[in-house]
């Protein structure tokens, strides 16, 4: 079973209010930020979710959190805390695994790093991190089945991608494709959604 037109429909409908980033580098703060947006539009989830453009980025301040990683969960849990909303970051899921995350109720679409390598040959002006290391990028994941995945790809637009006519679109990858490049050279995958926490749901039973 490979992707529908209305897989292909429904990603295009939750990436098209998306925002574009403004620089190179910026690809982690702004997959946080449409995705917090994209999940306080959902039923039953409040809108100040949404943290807005400029807390996302102060929450991704490489200065004060070191080296560039998803791994901000607590910051991004403690700005949710009066909501019952928190942040969640795994190592090592397997791609049924994220499947499953995309898929369950009451979780933002999952943000994932990945190794620019699926970038070869090149499609966009990407630039390697400083001294010489591999520089990841953050991608949204929205649908995944046994042969492709879509996803939110923000090198694509903005700023950085001089030749952008069109509206922002989802992409599309072959899965194998996106494993190797997820696992990257570490053989370590990483993942970063928001969900309701295990105290919110059972004040629901009170």
């Amino acid at each position: 079973m490979t992707l529908s037109d209305q897989d292909r429909a429904k990603a295009e409908k939750t990436v098209s209010p998306f925002n574009a980033q403004s620089g190179l580098d910026e690809d982690m703060p702004n997959v946080l930020w449409n995705m917090l947006q994209e999940f306080a539009d959902r039923p039953n989830v409040p809108s100040d979710i949404n943290l807005g453009k400029q807390k996302i980025y102060d929450l991704c301040d490489q200065r004060s959190i070191g080296p560039v990683t998803l791994d901000i969960e607590h910051r991004l849990s403690a700005e949710m805390s009066d909501y019952s909303f928190e942040a969640r970051y795994k190592e090592g899921l397997s791609i049924e695994e994220l499947s499953k995350t995309v898929k369950k109720s009451g979780r933002s679409f999952p943000a994932v790093e990945v190794d620019l390598t699926m970038y070869d040959p090149t499609d966009y002006d990407v630039q390697p991190a400083g001294r010489g290391t591999a520089r990841k990028l953050r991608l949204l994941v929205l649908e995944i089945n046994h042969k492709s995945l879509l996803y939110y790809d923000p090198l694509r637009f903005g700023e950085t991608n001089s030749d952008q006519i069109q509206g922002i679109e989802s992409s599309e990858i072959n899965k194998q494709e996106f494993v190797n490049a997820w696992r990257g050279r570490s053989e370590t995958t990483t993942t970063l959604w928001i969900e309701e926490t295990d105290q919110s749901r059972l004040q629901e039973f009170k």
